[in-house]
């Protein structure tokens, strides 16, 4: 269901205006809007400020795609790969590489859409993917902190900061919603098996930050990446599983004067008014954003939610 966000300011002539009612930043990229939020949120120290950058450390350039926009805005460094000795895949809608790039520390960033390896139908919880053999901390274990799914190109173990925090469980837990198979099925992700691989109630039953090596934190505006291992006996296994920039069973807020999103009014001379007079006026837009009028004249208001 579309919302609306109703706004009441005042207006002076010749001057610009700004939504002062709400937090209002300037124009932003991804990466700023991305480092401001694991800024504010106390996620990393000031002296990691900013974490994203235009190249990553192993100075791969910031990879730009529309396919990287929108609902799966994602921050990749270099190119779309695969491994070594495979090729893209043929899909409906064109080829499909494993890897969307390489994450800020330059570990491989998994291409969730890329089909599922998996030919069993059992669940992944039932063959390992659950506390009885998932390795704890796996960030601090020398065996699964040079596995090649956290490793960079310089075969360096990927920036473990964000591994442990709890403030990553609610993106956690809705990664593992959205990496079942069934749900990727709905998806268009190809499958073997439709197979519900996490449950509500295992989803909620398990701290999954304790097992999971966050290679590339999400943010509000930006997904993530993390992977979980598990002993399996002879070896360790893993999983990637994808982090969207919204946490699990989360409702947005009701749209009041003080969600949070990037408004600004500019450009606004209503000639009807004399110097120093004030008007009220209202100005009702849709959370999808619009090109609004305001007493006539173009407002250029544009809306987000996030």
């Amino acid at each position: 269901m579309r919302k609306r966000l109703v706004l009441t300011i005042s207006i002076l002539p010749l001057i610009f205006i700004f939504l002062s009612s709400l937090k209002v930043y300037a124009e932003e990229s991804r990466l700023d809007k991305a480092n401001r939020w694991l800024l504010e949120n106390n996620i990393i120290p000031i002296e990691r400020y900013p974490y994203f950058e235009e190249f990553n450390e192993n100075n791969k350039p910031l990879y730009v795609s529309e396919y990287l926009e929108g609902t799966r805005d994602t921050i990749v460094y270099g190119q779309p790969h695969d491994d070594p000795g495979e090729k893209p895949v043929q899909v409906a809608g064109g080829l499909r590489h494993r890897y969307l790039g390489y994450t800020m520390s330059d570990a491989p960033f998994t291409n969730y859409m890329y089909p599922d390896d998996n030919n069993i139908a059992e669940s992944y919880w039932s063959r390992g993917y659950n506390p009885s053999t998932l390795i704890f901390n796996p960030w601090e274990r020398t065996a699964t902190a040079n596995h090649k799914a956290v490793s960079t190109t310089t075969g360096n173990s990927a920036y473990a900061g964000f591994s442990g925090n709890p403030e990553f469980e609610g993106f956690i837990r809705e990664g593992l919603r959205i990496r079942s198979r069934h749900n990727m099925a709905k998806a268009g992700v190809e499958v073997s098996y439709a197979t519900v691989d996490f449950t509500d109630e295992q989803i909620t039953s398990v701290q999954w930050h304790q097992y999971a090596y966050i290679i590339q934190p999400p943010t509000r505006y930006s997904w993530g990446s993390v992977v979980l291992f598990r002993n399996t006996g002879t070896g360790i296994g893993y999983l990637t599983i994808p982090l969207p920039n919204v946490k699990y069973n989360e409702e947005w807020p009701e749209d009041t004067g003080t969600i949070k999103a990037d408004l600004k009014v500019t450009n606004v001379t209503p000639s009807r008014l004399i110097e120093g007079e004030r008007r009220d006026v209202t100005i009702t837009l849709n959370s999808g954003g619009s090109v609004a009028t305001l007493n006539g004249e173009p407002a250029g208001i544009t809306a987000r939610r996030y």
